[in-house]
């Protein structure tokens, strides 16, 4: 079983990357999500976490996955279907 190590910066840079491709402002992003522009700032630099509701959010406003958002791994890796 492969170990899996959370890392902020990488999860921002996802985060960051998926708004990007949304074509969407930091402002519009965080408002979609219901967080401040500031702290998504926050998150998207590594320097702060997010919750397991700001993640749902993501996940459920985006069509992301949480392991990828996460950890970086395509939904079809998850430890779910293994």
């Amino acid at each position: 079983m492969e170990n899996y190590v959370l890392n902020n910066i990488e999860v921002g840079e996802r985060i960051r990357k998926i708004r990007k491709q949304l074509k969407m402002s930091r402002e519009a992003f965080a408002e979609l999500i219901n967080i401040s522009d500031i702290f998504l700032g926050q998150i998207e630099r590594g320097k702060r976490s997010l919750s397991i509701t700001t993640l749902a959010s993501i996940s459920t406003s985006t069509g992301v996955s949480t392991d990828f958002i996460l950890f970086g791994t395509p939904e079809e890796t998850s430890t779910l279907k293994k």
